[in-house]
């Protein structure tokens, strides 16, 4: 598999980056649901000593995580009150919404060797049209990291023609998950999130808005230019008839090389520009598959996407 990504389970078209095997497997995969455990690290004091003598070392304020099944280290420095987030914590709270028939698991998996897992479970409701064939789903995904990784849970977005944009819809450019610490309390706090699931529903609703408002607006071949500078944060004094590489690829994109372009909703509107964009940060930006499916959900590729829609409903007005 790819470098980044250790485990990788979907169900239905084998997602983009081609890797995986059936969702049924995720949850009896040893690796995959492994628990986790703490141990003390020490620094060593006498380095003449004897390996074992109680004077050659001294413990410090920190701990390791490591991983039960294959002792693999996954973070060498969380703090004493570091509670881990387990597999099973995981797999739980999304089996309850699957009995209720309130989602079906789409995805699961584990990036940069272990230290990273998330499920993707999509729910059961009536897609969210943003113009004739063009159709978003509505997804919940859960994220929790062996270490320094907070604990992230919301809704997601995935334009199904394309499956293009998927990066957190709700919050702003900087927290798009709701996001839990890795404290003692941290199982009893992720359930807790369902109450607060409703008003993150409504935010995304509130996308869904900004979907259909740009689907409506139509855009010109300088305002293009312009909005892919901005987007991609060329210099100020750039003039627009000056198009990079990088610039040339995702206006090709909005041309019509790019997946779902030629539908109605995209065709010649801001809403073709902002998915184009979102394309180029899923399918081409970045050196590897699974470091772009990490930027989009918790790092920079986020921000980015997050940033062109915002960037795209204000020059469209």
């Amino acid at each position: 598999m790819a470098a980044e990504i250790e485990r990788m389970f979907y169900t239905g078209e084998t997602p983009w980056h081609g890797l995986g095997e059936g969702i049924e497997k995720a949850k009896t995969d040893p690796i995959f649901m492994s628990p986790v455990h703490t141990e003390p690290l020490y620094r060593v004091i006498d380095p003449t000593a004897e390996d074992g003598q109680p004077d050659g070392y001294a413990p410090v304020a920190a701990q390791c995580v490591v991983r039960d099944i294959d002792g693999k280290i996954l973070s060498h420095h969380v703090g004493p009150e570091w509670t881990p987030y387990q597999p099973t914590d995981g797999v739980a709270y999304f089996q309850q919404w699957e009995d209720a028939g309130f989602i079906k698991l789409e995805t699961a998996g584990s990036l940069r060797g272990g230290q990273i897992q998330w499920i993707l479970g999509r729910i059961n409701k009536d897609p969210m049209v943003v113009k004739g064939d063009d159709i978003v789903l509505k997804y919940v995904l859960l994220t929790w990291g062996h270490g320094t990784w907070a604990i992230r849970n919301g809704f997601t977005p995935t334009r199904v023609v394309c499956m293009n944009t998927l990066s957190a819809a709700i919050g702003d450019a900087d927290s798009a998950l709701i996001k839990v610490s890795h404290t003692k309390n941290c199982v009893t706090n992720v359930e807790k999130l369902r109450d607060v699931m409703n008003l993150a529903d409504q935010q995304f609703e509130a996308t869904a808005d900004q979907y259909r408002y740009l689907a409506s607006r139509d855009i010109d071949a300088f305002d293009l230019r312009r909005y892919v500078k901005v987007v991609l944060k060329r210099p100020e004094n750039e003039a627009v008839s000056v198009v990079t590489p990088t610039e040339r690829k995702v206006i090709e994109l909005f041309q019509g090389s790019g997946k779902g372009s030629q539908l109605e909703s995209a065709r010649g509107t801001w809403w073709g520009a902002y998915n184009a964009v979102a394309e180029h940060l899923t399918w081409e930006k970045g050196n590897d598959r699974a470091n772009r499916l990490e930027g989009l959900w918790l790092g920079g590729g986020k921000t980015v996407n997050r940033a062109a829609l915002d960037i795209a409903v204000r020059m469209a007005a």
